[in-house]
């Protein structure tokens, strides 16, 4: 069945909201660890990827039952964009960006970028993922083959925000 529902992370309660999108009533208020901050809604709308600012890592939940069935230790907080390729990469407020397959929900490669990275977007046609690297004044362009760092992008003082063209030829950060 589709899943009609809307999540918001609750950074300071430690929940996140599960609305109805066509009414906006409250459905659920789920507990999910400690900070959370950003929700991807995967696999058709059945699974919810949800990460922390905290330690508690990458949590996993089903949206048919708002049940965690996996929590993966060690990201934390960060962005989430995906491929074409059924791959999830996640910037983690760290030195490395993620590979999650949404296909076996599990992360499959760490991308050691350097630096700390915030936010993350994609290329449309999947070919290429641009991370934002605050510590190191730079944008990381990550080849989604290879899954490796295949440029670095010297930027202004402690970039942040990412998008990418719908033509994919330009990066705004």
């Amino acid at each position: 069945s589709k899943n009609e529902n809307g999540y918001i992370a609750n950074n300071r309660s430690n929940d996140i909201t599960v609305f109805n999108k066509k009414t906006n009533e409250i459905v659920a208020t789920i507990p999910v660890g400690k900070r959370p901050t950003t929700i991807q809604i995967i696999k058709n709308g059945q699974i919810a990827l949800i990460t922390h600012e905290s330690e508690d890592g990458l949590w996993v939940m089903s949206t048919k039952d708002n049940q965690i069935i996996n929590k993966i230790p060690g990201i934390r907080g960060g962005s989430f964009n995906d491929t074409l390729n059924k791959k999830i990469y996640i910037s983690s407020v760290s030195k490395y960006v993620y590979v999650f397959d949404a296909v076996n929900l599990s992360i499959i490669k760490k991308i050691k970028v350097g630096g700390v990275t915030y936010n993350i977007a994609i290329r449309p046609d999947g070919k290429f993922v641009y991370v934002t690297n605050w510590e190191l004044n730079e944008v990381e362009k990550i080849d989604t083959q290879l899954d490796s760092v295949v440029n670095r992008i010297p930027i202004i003082k402690y970039p942040n925000g990412i998008t990418i063209s719908a033509d994919g030829k330009y990066a705004y950060v």
